[in-house]
């Protein structure tokens, strides 16, 4: 991690810095979080990292470890399967209700869900985990917003962090599938034209599959509660 501007938004700069450390394995389950050595690394103060902090453990990417601070959490291959059900729900709507809003979307809106789809593409041919981590989540969210519904939005913000998490670690240990972008851009078609029924189902099935996978990779890899591997050391 490289130090950080001087800037608006420190915290926000620290949150999201930390945050991709933890998604990226970067910073690994079971490692402690040493406020000053944080900030040390950064170079900020200790009251950006320590606000950062709090809001990474109230997502519940952080635990407690008593008087010694706070560890990174165990990825829990159970609760990233809970929240991929809660997606099931959540990006079918979400498709439902953009491919309702086809017509009324601008030129800007429909460049960028074909750019996401683009970015993927390259990422996937690239094999570049970080990348292709990145673009899913884009995609994802660019979906929430064509829906035109700010709940959707924000619910489905609150487990992206967990999910970039899971991602992650599924994608490190086998490549990507080509059809996770096929699927993408049938979605994407979908919406696109108009058709609202189709949007909704391609959106569901592609997030239950999704789920599925992801929860067997994180099993194949040990990462259930209490048992996923304890890196030692202090950040």
């Amino acid at each position: 991690m490289e130090p950080l501007a001087q800037q608006p938004a420190l915290i926000d700069q620290v949150y999201e810095k930390l945050l991709a450390a933890i998604t990226a394995g970067e910073i690994q389950p079971g490692e402690r979080l040493a406020q000053e050595k944080l900030a040390a690394r950064l170079g900020v103060s200790r009251q950006p990292v320590s606000h950062a902090l709090a809001m990474l453990k109230k997502q519940g990417l952080l635990t407690e470890l008593g008087r010694k601070g706070l560890q990174v959490a165990p990825l829990d291959a159970e609760r990233v399967r809970a929240f991929y059900q809660l997606r099931v729900a959540l990006d079918g709507l979400a498709a439902q209700l953009a491919a309702r809003r086809a017509a009324k979307l601008s030129d800007h809106e429909r460049d960028r869900l074909q750019a996401v789809l683009s970015e993927g593409r390259a990422a996937l041919m690239a094999n570049a985990v970080a990348d292709l981590v990145a673009a899913d989540a884009a995609f994802h969210r660019q979906l929430y917003q064509l829906s035109g519904n700010s709940v959707v939005v924000e619910t489905a913000a609150q487990s992206w962090p967990h999910l970039r998490r899971a991602l992650s670690v599924a994608l490190g240990r086998a490549p990507a599938s080509p059809r996770v972008w096929e699927e993408h851009a049938e979605i994407a078609d979908a919406v696109l034209s108009g058709n609202a029924a189709q949007a909704k189902s391609l959106a569901e099935v592609h997030a239950a599959r999704a789920g599925n996978e992801i929860w067997q990779r994180l099993q194949d890899a040990g990462a259930v509660s209490g048992t996923s591997p304890q890196v030692s050391g202090e950040r």
